[in-house]
């Protein structure tokens, strides 16, 4: 039926019963197709993302280099590569992910954004010592820039009580575990130097770990979070 009609045949000619089959097929054929173009819509009129944005789409990460009715393409980061550098791959992302899966722009109205590193300190360290440490640490690598851009930072908010509850210097945060205690270093970024402020933080942590002659060796145990 679908081939009758494609080749110029007459829905008339094979009735009702027969139209609707041919529809149906063609439907079938085409819902990606359609699915893509009306994602394509609503990602341009909504502004979900635009070229040069930082995306994951699906679990693929990467810069927007194009954007067609049909796909969007990314210069793809992440994959097996840590710290989010680039692999040198191209993706090719269907539009229609803009209405089945959740779409995070990591630079859509900032450049920059949030991670945490984690400390474990044992229970017999001196953990005020432990948060001097780790704070200083941060401050000396990322709040000289997280305090000259709060101002771009807080243009952004929608609502006023996000001051709040959005961290604009570097802040420490304490947790209990079952042996130690985990300080939880936040700060923010600019999102394509990702991989650089984690590890100057990191080093930084341990060298001023290094320089304390009373500093616990459980003070190193170190982890960074997406």
């Amino acid at each position: 039926f679908a081939a009758y009609v494609l080749f110029g045949g007459n829905f008339a000619e094979i009735g009702a019963l027969g139209g609707a089959v041919v529809f149906s097929v063609l439907l079938f054929i085409l819902q990606e197709p359609l699915l893509n173009c009306v994602g394509w819509a609503v990602l341009v009129t909504r502004r979900v993302y635009k070229l040069g944005d930082r995306i994951e789409v699906n679990g693929t990460k990467g810069y927007v280099v194009a954007i067609s009715p049909m796909n969007t393409t990314v210069r793809e980061f992440g994959g097996w590569m840590s710290r989010d550098m680039f692999t040198g791959r191209y993706a090719t992302l269907p539009n229609k992910g803009v209405l089945t899966s959740n779409v995070f722009n990591y630079t859509k109205d900032t450049p920059f954004i949030w991670t945490e590193i984690l400390v474990s300190v044992t229970y017999e360290s001196d953990l005020q010592k432990a948060e001097r440490i780790v704070l200083e640490a941060a401050n000396e690598v990322v709040g000289v820039l997280m305090r000259n851009n709060r101002k771009a930072v807080q243009g952004k908010y929608e609502f006023t009580d996000l001051e709040t509850y959005v961290i604009e210097e570097p802040t420490v945060r304490w947790k209990m575990k079952d042996s130690w205690v985990e300080l939880s270093v936040i700060f923010f970024y600019p999102a394509h130097r990702k991989g650089y402020y984690e590890s100057e933080v990191t080093k930084m942590i341990l060298g001023k770990i290094a320089d304390e002659p009373d500093a616990p060796p459980s003070a190193a145990g170190l982890e960074t979070l997406p």
